[in-house]
């Protein structure tokens, strides 16, 4: 499940899918917000099979509340939260269009600690490889988690 944003640009192109309904991202509506709301549809949906949520910094600031949700049925949807501190993609656009830096620019709370504080699971990765060690070793699918990656902007896979 994944809301606009860079990273799951890269998934789109890289992140290995086996069925056809297994990926879905708001193609056509271009909704940033879409991510975490529609990861708990998903998953109350489809019980069996694990959920993993990309939700851009941008997109899931106004979701979070359905952090409160999540915590009080036990969905278990592991939500990956891209910070770049920015709305990344848009960022770009300025930049690359309008010479205008930094327009797109978000002052972020701490993800993990508000995910605490409902009671969720959560851990911060600044790499990719600890990312990796997260999504391997600590996150169990059988319980929510949030995953803050704290990472510079990157380009769209298009233009990498």
């Amino acid at each position: 499940m994944w809301d606009l944003n860079i990273l799951s640009y890269w998934a789109e192109y890289y992140f290995p899918v086996y069925r056809q309904d297994a990926f879905l991202m708001p193609r056509g509506s271009s909704s940033i917000f879409y991510g975490l709301p529609a990861a708990i549809g998903a998953k109350l949906a489809r019980p069996d099979r694990p959920c993993l949520s990309i939700c851009g910094d941008g997109g899931v600031l106004p979701t979070m509340s359905e952090l409160a949700t999540i915590q009080k049925y036990h969905i278990p949807v592991v939500i990956l939260v891209y910070n770049n501190n920015s709305f990344g993609v848009l960022e770009h656009y300025m930049k690359e269009r309008y010479s205008i830096a930094g327009a797109m620019a978000l002052n972020n709370p701490d993800f993990v600690q508000i995910a605490r504080a409902f009671g969720i699971e959560a851990k911060r990765a600044r790499t990719l490889r600890t990312l990796r060690t997260i999504l391997l070793r600590d996150v169990s699918w059988d319980k929510p988690y949030l995953i803050e990656f704290d990472y510079p902007v990157i380009l769209p896979p298009w233009k990498s």
